[in-house]
């Protein structure tokens, strides 16, 4: 027990690398709200003939076609919000990182910008 409880850690980002893993899930989330845009074709299948061998074609296409189109929207909804999450993450670190610089010009006034 011991043992597990020191190893756990942590890890910190910067501003720029927070902006830029928000921005990449961004992007991804975009990419694939775009794939699903032009997926609706995937659930209007029709079968090639009047046959009920054609129609069960058409209907296992069109499930197949659904299921994907979940599992997109499901990827999608993920990578939002992941995005929004390093974005929820960016607003706290820059929060903080202005409280502190404001804690150090109250303790040092009249040397902006400079070492304490």
């Amino acid at each position: 027990i011991g043992q597990a409880t020191n190893q756990l850690g942590s890890f910190a980002y910067d501003e720029g690398t927070l902006t830029r893993i928000a921005d990449r899930w961004q992007l991804i989330a975009d990419r694939v709200a775009e794939a699903l845009a032009l997926s609706d074709s995937l659930i209007k299948i029709v079968g090639p003939g009047l046959d009920p061998a054609s129609e069960r074609m058409a209907f296992d296409a069109n499930g197949s076609g659904k299921a994907y189109l979940e599992m997109m929207e499901s990827m999608r909804a993920y990578c939002q919000a992941q995005a929004d999450h390093c974005r929820k993450a960016l607003g706290t670190y820059t929060e903080h990182e202005d409280e502190t610089a404001a804690t150090a010009r109250s303790l040092n006034p009249g040397n902006e910008g400079g070492v304490i």
